[in-house]
């Protein structure tokens, strides 16, 4: 699916690879500084930082060329829908996202079990928000309790 053709004579629905544009470098950028807080606040040992980290997820949201958000179905949440995600994992040109619930409380939304894969070639604006603490792993966020 072409997301972005604007050529309206060519039925060529590929479009290019976004690796040089700044939201896949945003996104990149975001998914190294979450894997990062994440393997630091999972580390114990001697050589951790002394620093804890007590956000450990960028919350983002996919401006569509068509001008609208990018949503997703919640399953087993009070909304059906959410365009609010978690950046999991960069694969190419695509990027798998964790679907955050935000009708529980505006404040502190909460990270599902649900992911999407969704084509950065269809992103033509993203939105960033305030970090919060998303529950990836077990223990990840203790340290934001003890805070």
């Amino acid at each position: 699916m072409a997301c972005c053709n604007t050529n309206n004579n060519n039925n060529n629905n590929n479009v290019q690879p976004t690796n040089g544009s700044y939201i896949y470098q945003t996104v990149v950028k975001i998914d190294q500084l979450q894997k990062e807080a994440t393997m630091q606040s999972l580390c114990e040992g001697c050589d951790a930082t002394l620093m804890a980290q007590i956000y450990n997820t960028k919350p983002v949201s996919f401006i569509l060329c068509s001008g609208e958000l990018f949503t997703a179905t919640t399953p087993d949440t009070a909304a059906t829908t959410t365009s609010v995600f978690r950046i999991e994992d960069v694969r190419q040109d695509s990027v798998v996202l964790r679907l955050i619930d935000t009708t529980t409380t505006p404040d502190e939304p909460t990270c599902t079990n649900y992911t999407v894969i969704f084509c950065l070639n269809c992103a033509c604006g993203l939105q960033c928000f305030q970090p919060i603490c998303c529950e990836k792993c077990t223990g990840a966020c203790n340290n934001a309790a003890a805070a």
